[in-house]
């Protein structure tokens, strides 16, 4: 059974003044992914999103994404994410990362603006944002 809707999407407006991205709706190979790129998927129910980066991190750390609402700058589901998205890093090399998240703010279908960042936290050093990008995104229900 699905829970009652969650209103925070619906009566949000997608500023025209700003490029957004729409999430693929397939599984990402590297040839997909252009030199130090980052993209989103969303692939089995809207709200769940698979990121992929072929950033090639120096050190040993770990990504993870920051997602906030375009319009409020809302940090969208921080805690859930932040646990969900890490990707460790132990040996870095060249190669394609991958991992998930879900976004809780919001139902099916009502669609707005969000920002995703990629970050990267070196062990026992400072975190650094790697890009960002905007995308249409929705919320998932239960």
């Amino acid at each position: 059974m699905l829970s009652e809707p969650d209103f925070y999407g619906a009566y949000k407006t997608i500023p025209k003044n700003i490029k957004f991205e729409i999430p693929v709706d397939k599984e990402l190979k590297e040839e997909d992914l252009r030199q130090n790129d980052f993209r989103l998927a969303e692939i089995w129910q809207p709200g769940i999103y698979h990121f992929y980066t072929n950033h090639h991190p120096k050190e040993a750390g770990f990504f993870y994404i920051k997602a906030f609402e375009i319009t409020s700058n809302d940090r969208l589901s921080a805690e859930q994410i932040n646990k969900r998205s890490k990707i460790i890093v132990e040996k870095p090399k060249a190669q394609m990362h991958s991992g998930d998240f879900t976004i809780y703010e919001g139902s099916w279908g009502d669609k707005y603006g969000a920002r995703i960042e990629l970050w990267y936290k070196p062990n026992n050093k400072t975190e650094y944002k790697i890009i960002e990008k905007n995308y249409i995104v929705e919320g998932w229900m239960r």
